[in-house]
């Protein structure tokens, strides 16, 4: 028994020239037939997540939300480094690559 996994190539074509042949004969009926689908789809979705969505109730935690003080502060001086070194950065003085270098005698 030989298993064979050669595609024929000739019964697709002719699977997709038949498919071809007939979508494009009953064209009208194929339109119809999309735009109603694309109804239904559009419907199940708005259906989803318009009527469910403001029918469901959000959940609760249960544990409160509390404010690290101390995280807080450690994140402010970090910001407070940081712009330290961005105003040094501005008020240095870099040399300009692209001017000409000066003729020395």
């Amino acid at each position: 028994m030989k298993i064979t996994t050669k595609i024929e190539t000739k019964r697709i074509k002719d699977f997709f020239r038949k498919t071809s042949k007939f979508i494009g004969e009953r064209f009208f009926l194929n339109f119809l037939f999309t735009v109603i689908l694309a109804l239904i789809i559009g419907g199940f979705v708005f259906y989803k997540y318009v009527f469910l969505a403001e029918s469901i109730q959000p959940d609760i935690l249960e544990t409160p939300i509390f404010f690290d003080g101390d995280i807080h502060k450690k994140v402010l001086e970090e910001w407070q480094n940081r712009d330290k070194e961005f105003q040094e950065i501005e008020s240095k003085q870099y040399p300009d690559p692209f001017a000409a270098p000066s003729p020395t005698l």
